[in-house]
């Protein structure tokens, strides 16, 4: 979900920004201007990273057998299992066995047949994508077993927190690595001012509904006010699908986490939005994740520090 950088106060240093798509959404890479110089660079990364991962999983997904795959993606298949494990199996990466029926994420919309969806159902609950690596290779591999599966609700955060730590390898400290609201806000926007982030407004009425104020943390909102569509009946379909029964989830018109690096928030701002508010109270504290959330009836709820976060557009 997009979020906007909103101005605070009067802009004493220069920033340059990168605009450009990839991951299936708009990225900006906002830094100094004395060092826009490695804006291309770090585009070619991000580039490159979303590449591997892409390939890596249209290759899983287009067919049951045996797949070779990157470390990388490798690697964040091991991440999905923990948070698999934190959600209690509702965070699932191949849920988009079921969701890509309904059309998402890219279109066009509509309600699959009955005995269609009950078999796309079927082969999610009673299958997994098998990792693994050859001992005397080296190599890793993936089965998919004819399941889909897309690792964006973490990977695109973990893509952010390598091209921050890119940037700071680099000397720039003070910079936002934006990925359709998937972020990280390094350093601080002027001397004394952390970045100030407005967090959209699910029901349009204002341009956004909070202001964040960060520094040195990254922010991602899940929300199902932008990829939805209205079935026959009136109903909702978002986009956000448990893993554990492959329903449309519509238990939050929106839900922010602010956390240590994109990566947790990315994958917070999914496992949170797939649970009830008793839960999140618990796994907040645990996770160290603040949460701002709005319910379907409009109201806005705070969890885990929040309001330590939050501050006017003005300083």
């Amino acid at each position: 979900m997009l979020l906007t950088l909103v101005a605070c106060g009067q802009r004493r240093d220069r920033y340059e920004t990168k605009i450009f798509f990839a991951m299936g959404t708009v990225v900006e890479i906002t830094i100094p201007e004395k060092n826009r110089d490695i804006l291309p660079e770090a585009e070619k990364r991000l580039n490159g990273l979303a590449e591997i991962i892409s390939s890596d999983c249209f290759k899983i997904s287009s067919s049951p057998d045996l797949t070779e795959i990157n470390e990388l993606t490798y690697r964040l298949f091991q991440r999905e299992n923990d948070y698999r494990l934190i959600s209690e199996n509702h965070f699932n990466s191949a849920v988009l066995t079921v969701s890509a029926l309904y059309g998402f994420p890219e279109g066009p919309f509509a309600v699959p047949a009955n005995d269609k969806l009950e078999e796309a159902k079927m082969l999610f609950r009673s299958n997994n994508i098998n990792i693994f690596t050859d001992n005397k290779t080296g190599k890793h591999y993936a089965k998919g077993n004819g399941l889909k599966i897309d690792l964006g609700a973490f990977a695109k955060g973990w893509i952010v927190d390598n091209i921050s730590t890119y940037l700071k390898s680099n000397g720039i400290n003070n910079f936002i690595v934006n990925a359709g609201g998937d972020l990280f806000a390094g350093g601080e926007k002027e001397r004394d001012k952390a970045w100030h982030i407005g967090i959209k407004d699910p029901d349009n009425k204002k341009p956004y509904i909070t202001v964040a104020r960060l520094s040195g943390k990254a922010l991602a909102t899940s929300g199902v006010y932008e990829r939805y569509f209205i079935n026959e009946n009136g109903e909702r379909i978002s986009h956000i699908f448990d893993g554990i029964n492959g329903e449309p989830v519509n238990n939050y018109k929106s839900l922010s986490v602010i956390a240590d690096t994109a990566e947790l928030a990315d994958a917070f701002s999914t496992i949170y939005f797939l649970m009830p508010a008793e839960d999140i109270d618990r796994l907040c504290v645990l996770n160290n994740t603040a949460v701002f959330r709005v319910t379907p009836d409009g109201i806005q709820h705070r969890h885990c520090g929040w309001e330590k976060y939050e501050t006017g557009i003005q300083e």
